[in-house]
C-alpha cells in the first residue's frame, strides 16, 4: 500500500482512467492491487492521511486481502 505504484492504481481507478499495466516494471502487482482496493473502497476514503497510510483503509485492505477479494 505504500509503494507508489498502489497509490497509482487507486488514483487511476478513481479517475476513471485505463489501465496501464506494463507502466511499472517490478512494481505490476503493487498497481493492480491498487486498482482492486479502488473498486471496493469508498470514494470518500482516502489513502493517505498526510504523509501517513490511513488506518481504515490498511484495516480495509486487510481484511479484503484475509478473504481474497484483492489478489
Amino acid at each position: 500500500m505504500q509503494s507508489a505504484a498502489f497509490g497509482e492504481g487507486v488514483s487511476d481507478v478513481r479517475a476513471g482512467k485505463p489501465t496501464r499495466f506494463d507502466s511499472f516494471g517490478d512494481e505490476d502487482w503493487n498497481y493492480e492491487r491498487g486498482r482492486q482496493f479502488a473498486l471496493i473502497a469508498p470514494m470518500s476514503m482516502p489513502l493517505r492521511l498526510g504523509r501517513k497510510l490511513n488506518p481504515e483503509a490498511v484495516l480495509l485492505f486487510s481484511r479484503a486481502m484475509f478473504r481474497g477479494e484483492i489478489l
